[in-house]
């Protein structure tokens, strides 16, 4: 296998990359000038080239996952001018536009993962789920949530800050293994050694 450079514009690069297949893929860049923030883009891939598809100027972002060409989650980061607090976002893309779906004031969100149109999930100071019509949060922790996957909607794991592993069963969240207590980090949790 050999790599190909698919996309080459000045100051861009990918901050992270959501895979459907070989021709669906989604990704995000910030963008930032004299070290600040400028502005993100959304881009797609269809198998030849990547295509930029939109501009989201009011949050920064930091992860996406899209189930199709249709149904990409986002979450990110944004300032409030007018009550000059951060906030949390979580940002639903419809392969149109940007709709805000849930705003977190004084929150922090790291991740996120979807298995189909009416399961999602977003983590960071807490654990939010998407039943299909709206967000709700669905466990908080105090050390915070760096990373979700799931293998369907009874099988969701979670991975804290400081290396424990939570466990949902389709009913609650409950802790299922504490890596830091082996001697090990995060950085074996949910990725493995």
């Amino acid at each position: 296998y050999t790599w190909d450079m698919h996309l080459q514009e000045q100051k861009m690069e990918f901050d992270d990359v959501s895979i459907i297949d070989a021709n669906n893929m989604w990704a995000f860049s910030n963008t930032t000038e004299n070290d600040s923030y400028y502005g993100s883009y959304i881009y797609s891939y269809d198998g030849k080239m990547w295509n930029k598809r939109c501009e989201v100027v009011e949050e920064q972002l930091v992860s996406i996952f899209a189930i199709d060409s249709t149904h990409i989650w986002l979450v990110g980061r944004g300032y409030d001018y007018s009550s000059q607090q951060t906030y949390a976002a979580i940002l639903f893309y419809n392969g149109q536009e940007v709709d805000l779906q849930l705003k977190l004031e004084e929150s922090v969100l790291v991740d996120i993962f979807a298995l189909d149109r009416n399961h999602a999930w977003a983590v960071g100071d807490g654990i939010y789920c998407y039943d299909g019509n709206k967000w709700i949060e669905q466990y908080t922790i105090s050390e915070g949530i760096n990373q979700i996957t799931a293998f369907d909607a009874k099988h969701v794991w979670a991975q804290s800050a400081r290396g424990k592993i939570y466990f949902y069963d389709g009913q609650r969240w409950k802790l299922q293994e504490d890596l830091s207590r082996k001697g090990l980090g995060e950085e074996h949790a949910l990725n493995g050694p």
